[in-house]
């Protein structure tokens, strides 16, 4: 009995799954491992901190009058190096 659906329907079907089913164990792994880590050490992390699938709010570095410079230096010899 067909179930009506191709070959890459069920693979898409199976992969969903998957990843959904990851989520939900890194969610739980990471907030015992969130909890062990603020019962050990003084600077305490969110208990997503261990969580592959979050992601980092603190990715970069934001760009003011003091290091401006710096982003215009690095511009200016990608220009030359080319």
């Amino acid at each position: 009995m067909t179930p009506g659906l191709t070959l890459r329907e069920l693979m898409w079907m199976v992969d969903g799954r998957i990843d959904v089913c990851d989520r939900l164990h890194w969610n739980h792994t990471s907030g015992i491992m969130g909890i062990l880590h603020n019962a050990h050490y003084k600077k305490r992390v969110d208990l997503s901190h261990y969580n592959p699938y979050v992601k980092s709010s603190s990715g970069g570095v934001a760009v003011k009058a003091d290091n401006i410079s710096v982003l215009k230096q690095l511009a200016g010899n990608r220009k030359g190096g080319g």
